[in-house]
Protein backbone atom coordinates (compact mmCIF):
# COMPACT_ATOMS: atom_id res chain seq x y z
CA UNK A 1 0.00 0.00 0.00
CA UNK A 2 1.12 3.53 -0.95
CA UNK A 3 2.19 6.15 1.76
CA UNK A 4 -0.54 7.80 4.06
CA UNK A 5 -0.30 10.74 2.69
CA UNK A 6 -0.69 9.48 -0.71
CA UNK A 7 -4.15 9.01 -0.23
CA UNK A 8 -6.80 10.78 0.42
CA UNK A 9 -10.45 9.92 1.35
CA UNK A 10 -13.28 10.06 -0.83
CA UNK A 11 -16.97 9.46 -1.41
CA UNK A 12 -18.29 8.22 -5.23
CA UNK A 13 -20.81 6.94 -7.22
CA UNK A 14 -20.35 4.67 -10.05
CA UNK A 15 -20.99 1.55 -11.51
CA UNK A 16 -18.50 -1.66 -10.69
CA UNK A 17 -17.05 -3.62 -13.84
CA UNK A 18 -14.82 -6.45 -14.03
CA UNK A 19 -11.35 -5.36 -15.74
CA UNK A 20 -9.31 -8.62 -15.41
CA UNK A 21 -9.74 -12.24 -15.46
CA UNK A 22 -7.71 -15.50 -15.05
CA UNK A 23 -7.55 -18.59 -17.73
CA UNK A 24 -10.65 -19.79 -16.05
CA UNK A 25 -12.62 -16.75 -16.87
CA UNK A 26 -12.85 -15.60 -12.91
CA UNK A 27 -12.62 -11.85 -11.84
CA UNK A 28 -9.44 -11.31 -10.50
CA UNK A 29 -9.79 -7.47 -11.13
CA UNK A 30 -12.27 -4.47 -10.52
CA UNK A 31 -12.63 -1.31 -11.95
CA UNK A 32 -15.26 1.60 -10.62
CA UNK A 33 -16.19 3.95 -13.47
CA UNK A 34 -17.77 7.33 -11.92
CA UNK A 35 -20.30 9.24 -13.61
CA UNK A 36 -17.64 12.22 -13.81
CA UNK A 37 -15.20 9.67 -16.12
CA UNK A 38 -12.94 9.06 -13.72
CA UNK A 39 -11.37 5.27 -13.06
CA UNK A 40 -10.22 3.89 -10.36
CA UNK A 41 -8.80 0.14 -10.16
CA UNK A 42 -10.03 -1.19 -6.93
CA UNK A 43 -7.62 -2.53 -4.45
CA UNK A 44 -8.29 -6.42 -3.25
CA UNK A 45 -9.18 -6.29 0.24
CA UNK A 46 -11.88 -7.84 2.55
CA UNK A 47 -14.75 -6.23 0.71
CA UNK A 48 -13.86 -7.68 -2.38
CA UNK A 49 -15.98 -10.82 -2.26
CA UNK A 50 -18.87 -8.29 -1.17
CA UNK A 51 -18.00 -6.35 -4.32
CA UNK A 52 -18.08 -9.33 -6.69
CA UNK A 53 -22.02 -9.28 -6.17
CA UNK A 54 -23.08 -6.31 -6.86
CA UNK A 55 -21.12 -6.00 -10.25
CA UNK A 56 -22.69 -3.78 -13.10
CA UNK A 57 -24.93 -1.85 -10.16
CA UNK A 58 -24.70 1.84 -9.26
CA UNK A 59 -23.10 1.97 -6.75
CA UNK A 60 -21.79 4.92 -3.88
CA UNK A 61 -18.53 3.82 -2.63
CA UNK A 62 -16.54 5.78 0.41
CA UNK A 63 -12.47 4.61 0.23
CA UNK A 64 -9.02 5.91 0.11
CA UNK A 65 -7.90 7.03 -3.18
CA UNK A 66 -4.33 6.64 -4.43
CA UNK A 67 -1.69 6.85 -7.42
CA UNK A 68 -0.08 3.98 -8.28
CA UNK A 69 1.67 3.61 -11.95
CA UNK A 70 0.04 6.16 -13.13
CA UNK A 71 -3.49 5.07 -12.28
CA UNK A 72 -6.24 5.77 -9.91
CA UNK A 73 -6.45 2.64 -7.38
CA UNK A 74 -9.16 2.77 -4.84
CA UNK A 75 -9.17 0.67 -1.40
CA UNK A 76 -13.02 0.75 -0.62
CA UNK A 77 -13.86 1.10 2.99
CA UNK A 78 -17.86 0.91 2.18
CA UNK A 79 -19.89 0.87 -0.06
CA UNK A 80 -23.98 0.59 -0.80
CA UNK A 81 -26.26 -0.28 -3.67
CA UNK A 82 -28.17 2.56 -5.19
CA UNK A 83 -31.48 1.78 -6.21
CA UNK A 84 -32.42 1.31 -9.88
CA UNK A 85 -34.34 3.93 -11.57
Amino acid sequence: MGHPSNSRKITVKGILLPSEWDESGAVIALTLFTFDEDEYRVERNETTRELLDVLRHELLVEGYSRWEQDRKILRVTEFCLLADH
